[in-house]
């Protein structure tokens, strides 16, 4: 008479080695659930911390690449080019200086260029000349809105370009006083394009309520007029 023989320990109690390979399996999905679970909290943590640091270290503001005006009653809505020269004993001087007038006539126009590689955090920035700078002239609470602009094309002398860019959506609105204001306006930005924006006197403003002007100076020695800066940012998934 012949006896079969178990092939295997485990065979001869499957319930035996059924319960344990169901335990290693259960061990091994435990396991790389935490490694996982840990993996994205160390990742979680060190974009946070980049972040802070990023944050805390801005690039420095960006002057404005081009600046224009729109005559707000012309519906072709056509761009206009304001210059501060002055003669002197080498010809006609041009300073890099930016005209910023706001009006029931007039709109201003300012783009930036976001030059840094990546997804970035961007702020447009407005710090108002001294209240008794001559720069400044201002109806004292001015309400203004900021518009983005299409941001599809450069706008710059060596374009062709002949009418302001189409609005896309309300980015802000501002009331503006004598006393001296600062303005920082958060926003996304995508490297190697353009930021526009156009500055007008706000639709719930009164007729003739409206008033703000200022030359932008560059060698101002501190921030003054509008600017952009850009912070270093990653997104977390």
């Amino acid at each position: 008479m012949y006896t079969l023989l178990p092939s295997s320990p485990d065979a001869e109690h499957p319930d035996k080695g059924q319960a344990l390979r169901k335990l290693m399996a259960d061990v091994l999905i435990i396991v790389a659930c935490i490694s996982a679970i840990a993996t994205s909290a160390l990742s979680i943590f060190l974009a946070l911390r980049l972040n802070r640091a990023e944050s805390e270290n801005p690039c420095p503001q960006a002057t404005a690449l081009e600046d224009v005006r729109v005559n707000n009653d012309d519906p072709r809505r056509a761009l206009l080019e304001d210059h501060r020269e002055y003669y002197s004993s080498e010809g006609f001087i041009y300073p890099d200086d930016r005209h910023v007038i706001i009006s029931p006539q007039k709109s201003t126009i300012i783009q930036f260029i976001n030059e840094d590689f990546g997804i970035k955090n961007c702020s447009l920035d407005i710090s108002l000349p001294m209240h008794n700078s001559t720069d400044l002239n201002i109806h004292s609470g001015t309400n203004i809105d900021i518009w983005m602009l299409d941001n599809s094309q450069e706008l710059g002398r060596h374009f062709q370009w002949v009418q302001a860019p189409k609005r896309q959506y309300l980015f802000a609105a501002l009331k503006l006083h004598l006393e001296d204001e600062t303005f920082s306006i958060p926003f996304r930005c995508s490297s190697q394009s353009f930021s526009t924006f156009e500055l007008t006197c706000s639709e719930i403003e009164p007729e003739g309520k409206c008033y703000v002007e200022f030359w932008q100076r560059k060698d101002t020695g501190s921030p003054n007029g509008v600017y952009m800066t850009q912070r270093e940012g990653i997104r977390v998934n």
